[in-house]
């Protein structure tokens, strides 16, 4: 998993083995970077390749709330094999974003859980 969002409470005393995002009641979206990366803000044409710009990341909640960016200098990488094997979606840290990710969010509502794996180099 790439970042993960999730409202409510997270039910720890699951068997991690069979555990899936999805299993949790209230799920507002939930983003992998092996999966639903797409290159254009359409989310019509998928990047596979290391180092191909994300302008859509498809939310696997089924909820439908996709992270775009149209802008070709704000979109992040995708980078194959980098954290155990596995892909991320890396931004510069000064111009990447989605211009979208979080409207769908009820920050007023109070009661959420945000999950991010985040790593960081040395460079900040």
């Amino acid at each position: 998993m790439a970042n993960v969002l999730l409202p409510g409470m997270l039910y720890s005393q699951r068997d991690a083995s069979s555990f899936v995002p999805t299993d949790i009641a209230g799920l507002v979206a939930w983003y992998r970077a092996d999966v639903g990366t797409q290159q254009q803000n359409n989310c019509t044409v998928p990047a596979v390749n290391d180092g191909a710009a994300v302008g859509c990341w498809q939310d696997q909640s089924g909820n439908g709330h996709h992270a775009t960016q149209a802008l070709a200098g704000a979109k992040p990488q995708l980078k194959l094999n980098i954290q155990n094997g596995q892909p991320v979606i890396r931004f510069d840290g000064a111009t990447d974003f989605f211009s979208n990710a979080f409207q769908f969010f009820e920050w007023s509502a109070g009661k959420y859980l945000l999950f991010c794996c985040h790593s960081q180099d040395s460079r900040g």
